[in-house]
């Protein structure tokens, strides 16, 4: 056995060893919060007749993992239930339970896309940040980049998801109009992206149509923002607004979402392994701290190839493009051409959900600036790790 991540009953990690439950205890748990609505069916338990839960311990996903991934492991037999469940007309939940001293959750995984794995190694995965976010506020929900549905909940939240489900009136609702919205505009969104982006082509679009970012140096992120520009105007998107207010004192984040106050969106595009790179703490703080609101980063990870292994035919054609435009092309190489991108294959959607919890534990590990040309330190910014990408992230989809 192996310490690894653990969260306790304030929602703080700790390191310490996996807790878990016997067959026996997960069945006088379930009993104790469904009777008498519940029976047992042989390895499944089966409520109001409309709902069969296949239960299990979350337990460390083993090494050589990191310590903050977690796994319920998917029975060769749970096929066989789903299967036969689905006969009946009666819905199939895969439920792994997360037990560590008096912290009790419960992460229900929906089965559809795990229906091919049929092999006693396969598991569905969660992370302890997310168990964390939980047991701070309740639920969780994400979909992974493979369609994976989870959701986490507290004990509480864990039955009144089972009674709404269920169609008793003493349950609750979940509201996630914003991500579901969000959901539905990126899978619109992602058919209308060119599946290869040119830098010099896209140079030639931007200028085209007089994109005001249209001579920026990191020419794929402003092209990302360009295309979700046009996506929005030629749908005519109600629920989502170009934003972008760069005045003094405004909120300099691309979208607002409109059906919900102090609720905003920013766009952004990087290496699908490297860091993702936040806003600053005074507009994020402004929106997240300040006024209790959200900020939804939506991300388009790529990978790329590098211009100085074309021979710099980027850098060159962005040079011409500037109104004062470097003459010593060694210094434009070394400058900027190391950075710059001949091609992008975007490959990668994913949506961060950023409120008061999610931003109050990125906030611990900033992205520190350097300094400005005048030696003055620049400020901080939000700093997202590429290992806390897919963890954080409430909404994924592969292009």
């Amino acid at each position: 056995m192996k310490k690894v991540e653990q969260i306790n009953r304030s929602g703080s990690i700790v390191i310490d060893y996996d807790q878990t439950l016997t067959i026996k205890q997960i069945k006088d748990l379930l009993f104790e919060l469904f009777e008498p609505v519940i029976r047992q069916d042989e390895k499944q338990f089966v409520l109001y007749e409309k709902i069969g839960i296949l239960a299990c311990n979350v337990t460390y996903l083993g090494n050589p993992h990191p310590a903050y991934k977690k796994r319920i492991q998917l029975k060769n037999y749970y096929l066989d239930y789903l299967a036969k469940n689905s006969a009946q007309n009666i819905k199939t939940l895969y439920v792994g339970i997360y037990t560590y001293n008096k912290t009790k959750l419960f992460v229900v995984f929906e089965p559809a896309t795990y229906a091919g794995k049929k092999s006693n190694n396969s598991a569905a995965h969660v992370y302890s940040i997310n168990l964390q976010y939980a047991q701070k506020v309740g639920t969780f929900h994400k979909i992974d980049h493979f369609g994976n549905s989870i959701s986490i909940f507290n004990t509480y939240e864990f039955v009144r998801y089972i009674k709404s489900i269920a169609g008793d009136p003493l349950g609750g609702t979940d509201g996630h109009d914003v991500i579901e919205m969000i959901k539905a505009n990126l899978s619109e969104f992602s058919n209308s992206v060119p599946k290869k982006w040119n830098g010099i082509d896209c140079y030639r679009e931007l200028i085209n149509a007089n994109d005001p970012n249209a001579r920026q140096g990191e020419w794929q992120g402003w092209y990302f923002e360009y295309l979700f520009r046009k996506y929005l105007e030629n749908n005519d998107v109600k629920d989502i607004s170009w934003h972008a207010d760069r005045s003094d004192g405004g909120i300099n984040l691309d979208l607002k979402f409109n059906n919900s106050d102090w609720t905003y969106g920013d766009l952004k595009a990087d290496q699908i392994d490297h860091d993702i790179l936040g806003n600053s703490f005074e507009t994020l703080d402004t929106v997240i701290k300040d006024n209790n609101g959200t900020v939804y980063y939506i991300c388009c990870l790529y990978q790329s190839e590098k211009d100085s292994t074309h021979g710099y035919v980027v850098t060159k054609y962005w040079n011409s493009l500037r109104d004062d435009p470097y003459d010593n092309d060694e210094d434009l190489k070394n400058r900027y051409g190391k950075r710059m991108k001949f091609s992008v294959l975007p490959k990668r959607l994913c949506v961060i959900k950023l409120d008061s919890i999610t931003y109050s534990i990125l906030k611990k590990n900033p992205f520190a600036q350097g300094v400005n040309s005048d030696g003055n330190e620049r400020k901080p910014k939000l700093k997202v790790s590429k290992d806390m990408v897919a963890a954080i992230s409430v909404y994924s989809k592969d292009f």
